[in-house]
């Protein structure tokens, strides 16, 4: 007699079935919503990270060598975190001695982070969870890195470059 295959109603069944950690599923294993869901997780991460380690987006995606607006769209969680740019800018940002890694974003786990940035990140994102902003939520001292402003002729601050 032969056993009928019976289709798997999930990705958690198909993966279970095949005795792979639910951790370790990819999120095109999910359904659509489920998968913009985790985007947009990992692009709050993604800026979490940023902010509190003291870049804009402009440097950030710099280091990540991609154009701003790419940058901004994974950060937005409109776009899918690109593995290259993160990559890059992780290594980046770890050359100067900090304790980051890209698993972080990926996943949400604080595996190989400083001890500091582990207990702001978590005290930045139990704050964003009573609705205030990643940089308000950031307290750290550190000023996040923003757009310089200069003189014009007349002595009085403009905008830009």
């Amino acid at each position: 007699m032969i056993a009928q295959i019976q289709p798997q109603s999930s990705p958690w069944n198909c993966a279970a079935s095949a005795s792979i950690p639910r951790r370790m599923v990819k999120a095109a294993d999910f359904e659509p919503e489920e998968a913009l869901k985790i985007q947009e997780q990992q692009g709050q991460r993604l800026t979490r990270l940023r902010a509190r380690l003291g870049f804009d987006q402009n440097d950030a995606a710099k280091l990540g060598m991609i154009d701003r607006d790419a940058w901004g769209r994974m950060e937005r969680g409109t776009a899918k975190i690109n593995p290259i740019a993160l990559h890059r800018f992780i290594a980046a940002v770890t050359a100067t001695g900090a304790g980051v890694t890209a698993e972080y974003v990926i996943t949400g786990r604080l595996v190989g982070l400083d001890d500091d940035l582990i207990r702001e990140l978590l005290e930045a994102e139990a704050l964003e969870k009573h609705g205030l902003p990643v940089d308000t939520a950031l307290s750290t001292g550190k000023k996040p890195r923003g757009r310089k402003r200069r003189k014009s002729m007349h002595g009085t601050p403009t905008s830009g470059l």
